[in-house]
């Protein structure tokens, strides 16, 4: 699966971070993306964890670059998007 959305940074900070290249990243079947997902997760956990323990609170690039791969990979969360639609509520 290709990700169009992917720019070279991103490739960048896949390959320096996970190992993967382009070609690996754009080879990935459904398990290997959430193996990515999973791991762009900790990272995001582990630089918010460092932010909260720091004065500034200020989430580190390596922390946002993972933020932004987690969005990609599986979207971005929306409050107003979690649990039922407002369509499929019965009134």
């Amino acid at each position: 699966m290709a990700f169009a959305e992917f720019t070279d940074s991103d490739y960048k900070f896949i390959a320096k971070e996970f190992g993967l290249n382009r070609l690996e990243v754009d080879s990935l079947d459904e398990t290997g993306i959430d193996e990515l997902y999973n791991q762009c997760c900790s990272v995001e956990i582990d630089e918010a964890y460092i932010a909260c323990a720091t004065d500034d609170d200020a989430l580190s690039d390596r922390g946002k670059m993972a933020v932004r791969l987690v969005d990609l990979i599986h979207g971005s969360y929306d409050e107003d998007d979690y649990g039922e639609d407002e369509e499929d509520v019965a009134v």
